[in-house]
């Protein structure tokens, strides 16, 4: 678990804060006992970086559908047609929060404590 990439950060590193915000606002309207979750996280300092985990094929499967059920929405919402090539790659540094939102939810356990 590394730093968070939150609104501070985001805002620090050139990203678009709305893109962060409309993220959170598909995530209260498809998965609104999630929401508390992702305020935490946006809010504070941890994140799993690379968007990478280990985990069975159930829960891998699992995740994905919930994770492109909110990307299919916000992507209709955000336009990153003016976004260069960094910044296109929203959805990977979106997924990053939202990983950790996912494994805060599910109260699993992670490394290191």
């Amino acid at each position: 678990i590394g730093r968070a990439l939150n609104k501070g950060v985001m805002e620090i590193n050139a990203h678009n804060i709305r893109d962060l915000e409309i993220t959170g606002e598909v995530i209260k309207e498809l998965y609104p006992d999630m929401y508390g979750d992702f305020i935490e996280v946006i809010n504070g300092d941890k994140v799993y970086s690379s968007n990478l985990f280990v985990t069975s094929r159930e829960y891998f499967c699992e995740y994905s559908e919930w994770l492109f059920s909110i990307f299919d929405v916000v992507e209709t919402r955000i336009n990153v047609e003016d976004y260069d090539a960094y910044h296109k790659r929203v959805f990977g540094f979106l997924s990053e929060q939202l990983l950790y939102v996912w494994v805060k939810q599910k109260q699993f356990f992670f490394y290191p404590k």
